[in-house]
């Protein structure tokens, strides 16, 4: 259910029918929704359950402006940002979504790990109007509490109609309850969860694509697992601090480091077919940004000396950042080569620099095609290499 603040500039009291009994539980949930309240508190309104851009008819296969809503899915939401980015839209987004007789058929992974998944309009409205919950045990404070304030403290400080209704049916709340809980009174307070993103029907589709794909909600996907469902390859990745593969609380897998900084400063010259999501992991020391969070790198815009960020809880707005302020707030970038490929299989007396020449692209181009290679420059006869197709 859609949701908007109103600001009225004077007080209304609560008004419910006037009964011995407990008021019927809609007529509760209307009155909080509905009932004007101070200046200095929030006010929301009903308005139509489905926003105009959730409806399939404006699939087009490109990713649009959107916000996103809860934790989990952000390297996915990054990964998408980052092709638009690149400009390779065409090639791994609109492929995936396709427009069938009343429904969307979308496909995620490559190979023998692609899954096609079909959503109808009733699909995108369910999972709209009906998040995942949790229930959580609350003992009000002494003075009692606003039903507005309890549910925002388990909400990531959000108000939405779906934690009011269960609110009020979890604690079978009367009249007398409305809208101030008596307090050391014990509640229990639902935690709505697994809210995708808003603003545009193709990405949410490829977010409910995923979730399908995965058995369960988005949660905790790291670079590798992200990119490779979309453009199917795996990725380089660079550390800022130590070079190695280990990061905390990231779980990035071994194979996906490589410590050669000059890589980055590399994507930044060549520009074209990079796809780069950068991760602030627990260190950054900004205030602004968000910690163990993924941003897509603007590439076409990066510099030597300003990296352009979208952080995908609003994929409208551009951060610019000094180069030597990145370098020191995020943990590590994740570069993906969206080039066309073609398969060489090394010969004797080849090395890196030969077939570099051989194919008119630079050793960093090959570094870039072969991420899950630890040491480039040792190749050995009949190894296959990805070489790329520069243009």
């Amino acid at each position: 259910m859609g949701i908007d603040k109103v600001n009225p500039k004077h007080t209304a009291n609560i008004t419910l029918p006037k009964k011995q009994e407990a008021a019927p539980k809609e007529e509760i949930q209307d009155a909080i929704l509905s009932a004007p309240q101070k200046p200095a508190s929030d006010t929301i309104k009903v308005t139509n359950p489905i926003p105009e851009w959730a409806d399939i008819a404006k699939i087009d296969g490109k990713i649009g402006d959107f916000k996103q809503r809860d934790t989990g899915n952000c390297w996915l939401l990054a990964t998408l940002i980052a092709i638009k980015k690149a400009g390779a839209e065409a090639k791994f987004i609109t492929p995936r979504i396709k427009k069938g007789k009343g429904k969307i058929v979308v496909s995620v992974g490559v190979g023998k790990d692609r899954k096609q998944f079909s959503f109808t309009q009733n699909d995108v409205r369910d999972r709209i109007l009906k998040p995942k919950e949790e229930i959580k045990r609350y003992r009000v404070a002494r003075g009692g509490e606003q039903i507005r304030d309890i549910i925002r403290k388990y909400n990531s400080n959000r108000l939405a109609p779906e934690a009011i209704r269960s609110f009020i049916t979890l604690n079978r709340l009367g009249e007398r309850d409305i809208p101030k809980v008596q307090g050391g009174k014990e509640v229990q307070v639902p935690h709505i969860f697994g809210k995708l993103s808003e603003g545009d029907i193709d990405v949410m589709l490829l977010e409910m694509a995923h979730e399908k794909s995965k058995g369960g909600e988005l949660k905790g996907d790291y670079a590798s697992t992200a990119v490779k469902s979309i453009i199917g390859r795996p990725l380089t990745s660079i550390y800022f601090d130590t070079g190695k593969a280990t990061t905390g609380n990231e779980n990035a897998p071994a194979d996906e480091s490589k410590s050669n900084w000059t890589l980055f400063e590399y994507a930044q010259r060549r520009k074209s077919n990079i796809a780069v999501i950068a991760s602030t992991g627990d260190r950054p020391t900004d205030r602004t940004l968000v910690k163990g969070h993924a941003y897509a790198v603007d590439i076409q815009k990066t510099n030597r000396d300003f990296v352009y960020l979208i952080n995908p809880h609003d994929s409208s707005k551009t951060i610019k950042m000094p180069m030597s302020h990145f370098k020191s707030n995020f943990l590590r970038v994740s570069i993906a080569d969206l080039s066309d490929y073609q398969t060489y299989k090394v010969q004797s007396g080849d090395n890196i620099s030969k077939i570099a020449q051989k194919y008119g692209v630079n050793a960093q181009d090959l570094m870039l095609a072969n991420p899950t290679l630890k040491n480039i420059d040792k190749i050995s006869i009949g190894m296959s290499l990805n070489i790329p197709i520069i243009k």
